[in-house]
């Protein structure tokens, strides 16, 4: 089973979770992420692990959506840079953890996971606690959003869970938009409403005469087109599959990583598991052997 992780993703998580220092040193972050995965292939037992981390949002989708992410900023926050120099110092160490690391520019952390799950030999598992992956459950990937109750998503449970069936996701994302991501979607449409329409086979029979003007209108003046385009993940669109296929692996270096836990005073690390249990990943397999991936561009190359 491959593991597929959300880098990004886990290491806000172990910001908000955790409040360490050692030695007037903030660790939360180092610390909290290191111990969630050692956790999780603990638990999981993987053969690999791809660590995904986000490189920047690509110009696609600010030209299809201009306002996409655009109230991500971090001038207010004076933690911000002690948080992007534990993601730095995380980047330098996690590759003696024996998983293979992913970062490249203009290439969001989802892209990466999303055509991992695509290319990888065997089942995965997707580690992330955004809803935007849960497009990728199928017969041989499950996504595990962790929390208070870890809830875990596969292809045999999915509509009970969510209330309709994976391949509606994604339209069920763009109807209600993404606050998160700045994209916005139908007016009005929420979690509850937009379950009630996709459990019809025709949306607009299923609105309202209200709700399917709003509708027609989102449709007919291309904020649907762009919308999907956005958010969906199934096709590669940025390159992440050729950023996967160069990424560098190497075997786990127990005695490198047991160094620097007790250089940062993580002791507790160390004696909640063994570090060897890293020792026993392996390369990702991927099975691409076609030619290489070209960038998808919406402007130059629309899809028809």
């Amino acid at each position: 089973m491959n593991l597929i992780m959300d880098g990004t993703n886990l290491a806000h998580r172990a910001r908000h979770a955790y409040n360490l220092s050692y030695q007037g040193v903030d660790t939360s972050v180092t610390y909290g992420v290191v111990r969630m995965l050692g956790a999780l292939v603990k638990h999981h037992k993987p053969t690999s692990v791809i660590f995904a981390w986000d490189g920047g949002t690509p110009g696609f989708r600010r030209r299809l959506v201009p306002s996409y992410k655009s109230k991500r900023k971090h001038d207010d926050d004076p933690t911000w840079e002690v948080f992007l120099h534990q993601v730095r110092e995380l980047e330098q160490i996690l590759p003696y953890t024996g998983v293979l690391q992913v970062r490249r520019a203009g290439i969001e952390a989802d892209d990466l996971m999303a055509q991992a799950a695509q290319m990888l030999v065997g089942d995965n598992l997707i580690v992330s606690t955004d809803t935007d992956m849960l497009q990728c459950v199928s017969d041989n990937t499950s996504v595990l959003r962790p929390g208070k109750k870890d809830v875990t998503y596969t292809a045999d449970n999915f509509e009970k869970e969510i209330g309709f069936p994976v391949y509606k996701y994604v339209l069920s994302k763009v109807l209600q938009g993404d606050s998160s991501d700045n994209v916005p979607g139908v007016m009005g449409i929420g979690p509850k409403t937009v379950v009630k329409l996709l459990q019809n086979d025709n949306v607009l029979e299923a609105a309202t005469p209200k709700m399917r003007e709003r509708i027609e209108a989102f449709i007919a003046d291309g904020r649907y087109k762009s919308a999907y385009a956005v958010m969906d993940l199934k096709d590669d669109r940025t390159g992440a599959r050729l950023a996967l296929l160069d990424a560098h692996w190497r075997k786990a270096h127990v005695k490198r990583l047991t160094k620097w836990c007790m250089d940062r005073g993580f002791v507790s690390i160390i004696e909640a598991f063994s570090l060897s249990i890293f020792g026993g990943l392996k390369e990702p397999e991927f099975a691409w052997d076609g030619p290489t991936p070209l960038i998808w561009d919406y402007v130059r190359c629309p899809k028809t």
